[in-house]
């Protein structure tokens, strides 16, 4: 399993809203499998777990489709406990 965290700045008061949609977004074998407004440089992060990494690149292409979001930031998880 790859597991993904992807952090995003939205544009002003869609945080909510962006978040709601991306948890319901299932994409390939992507799931969001948690998805947190924050405080920082980053307004929403998800987790994203997945059987391939080339799925999750496609995933974050879809992502970025989603209206309100201006920037993602992936980190993908390599030495999960």
């Amino acid at each position: 399993m790859v597991i993904a965290f992807i952090q995003m700045i939205v544009e002003p008061g869609k945080e909510k809203e962006i978040k709601e949609k991306l948890m319901d977004l299932n994409y390939l074998s992507c799931k969001v499998e948690e998805a947190y407004m924050t405080y920082g440089e980053f307004d929403v992060v998800i987790k994203v777990t997945s059987d391939a990494v080339e799925n999750i690149n496609h995933f974050i292409m879809k992502i970025r489709e989603v209206e309100g979001i201006k920037r993602t930031v992936t980190s993908l998880v390599y030495g999960a406990l």
